[in-house]
């Protein structure tokens, strides 16, 4: 899970396994790899809520990068 402002996403963890070429990454954070899945913030409950976020907000947050780009920036 990789938390951020707007809530949390879920990311396969099995998604660095078979060696991606390409990562998404969401502002300055770290590349991911693999699915990643958008909740809103973890309750007081300790429950995942409903996503607050509307999707063109999202895909404005989102970027893509190649494995190329990943190691040039993050080596």
């Amino acid at each position: 899970m990789v938390y951020f402002d707007f809530g949390d996403i879920y990311v396969d963890d099995e998604g660095l396994l078979n060696n991606p070429e390409h990562f998404f990454v969401i502002g300055k954070a770290q590349p991911l790899a693999g699915r990643g899945l958008v909740f809103g913030p973890v309750g007081e409950d300790g429950e995942t809520t409903p996503a607050t976020i509307s999707i063109d907000y999202l895909k404005d947050q989102v970027g893509y990068m190649t494995r190329a780009e990943v190691v040039a920036e993050f080596a």
